[in-house]
């Protein structure tokens, strides 16, 4: 069934009844679709949300962000509830659920950039092809510059096992070896780095950013992660071994750093908490729903610069929360510094 199909469907009238409250058109029909196809597979982890008699919350804020983006960029909006719906029929399968969370931040950062103050005769296009094929998550397009944003986000659900049942936490590998590594997998109490991830969304932003031409504007790699947000900065900008410094254990066949020189910036964002809570119906303490980006006074979001690459615009990182990681702001917030090791008590 086509999107516009749902403006005649008669349960759009009884959403509005039972919400109590005026529900966009767009909205509800993209809820009404996202109904249809989440509900009609016999698993699926959100079939729940999209099963009750008044709307879940979970279930319109997953509607009314698809609602948007779609306005910006036709059938992308139900794109996503398309690629949600088909991540089904495992019953309790992990890896699903993983990947939800994943579309879950693709559909936060995109309708978050979508709605930024750019300038008229902007265009937007999801997925565009570069010289070698290879596809950027957005690519926005103004009459003097171009931004293109690539979106990851890890599998934690095993590290934040580990990090909960152990008592230390190795957070980078910068102040141990290499080969000193193995040794201390074997050791079950300590929780090692989740860095490997990083590393390989580094490799691959650079790749898709590198396919497109150097021109006015800025390539920005977002990673949205937990409220653990030093993993990633240390995992960065580690003093021994961080990824952006010239001491990264990441290196070439000849012995050389590897550097991302396509890559502008870097903007962690501190959700994938929210999303987890707001699945499970726990309170979200400072939001107020799946998707809300967190008032002026919630903590930041962090930006990192790469020291080779171009300038950020300011409203690219005001827009996504995100102050610069040697911002004074955080001087005395110990979740936005390198951590060498973590006792948990």
């Amino acid at each position: 069934m086509d999107l516009k199909d749902y403006a005649s469907d008669p349960r759009r009238k009884f959403v509005v009844s039972v919400m109590g409250q005026r529900v966009r058109r767009d909205i509800c029909c993209m809820y009404l679709f996202a109904v249809d196809l989440i509900t009609a597979n016999d698993w699926h982890w959100l079939k729940y949300h999209f099963s009750q008699y008044r709307p879940h919350s979970v279930g319109l804020a997953l509607a009314s962000r698809c609602a948007k983006i779609e306005a910006k960029m036709p059938n992308e909006g139900v794109s996503f509830v398309s690629r949600i719906a088909s991540l089904s029929n495992r019953q309790s399968d992990r890896m699903h659920y993983q990947q939800i969370l994943q579309v879950l931040a693709e559909i936060l950062v995109i309708e978050r950039v979508l709605g930024l103050s750019w300038p008229e005769n902007t265009s937007f296009f999801l997925e565009p092809a570069g010289r070698t094929g290879k596809r950027p998550e957005l690519m926005v397009s103004t009459p003097d510059h171009q931004f293109l944003f690539e979106v990851k986000s890890p599998s934690l659900l095993d590290h934040q096992a580990k990090r909960a049942s152990n008592g230390i936490q190795l957070p980078h590998r910068g102040l141990v070896p290499l080969e000193q590594i193995d040794e201390l997998v074997s050791d079950q109490s300590v929780t090692l780095p989740r860095d490997t991830p990083v590393k390989d969304f580094l490799v691959s932003c650079e790749k898709k950013f590198s396919g497109f031409p150097t021109v006015p504007g800025a390539n920005i790699s977002v990673i949205v992660w937990d409220d653990y947000i030093y993993e990633p900065i240390g995992s960065l900008l580690g003093i021994r071994g961080g990824l952006l410094t010239l001491d990264t254990w990441n290196i070439d066949s000849s012995g050389d750093p590897v550097t991302y020189p396509s890559i502008d910036g870097i903007i962690l964002i501190r959700h994938m908490t929210y999303f987890q809570r707001a699945l499970a119906e726990d309170d979200l303490i400072d939001r107020h729903g799946l998707f809300d980006f967190g008032s002026a006074t919630a903590l930041p979001n962090v930006f990192i610069q790469n020291p080779n690459g171009r300038e950020v615009p300011e409203s690219i990182k005001t827009g996504l929360r995100a102050i610069d990681v040697e911002d004074k702001r955080l001087a005395h917030m110990a979740e936005y510094h390198v951590q060498d090791y973590v006792f948990w008590m």
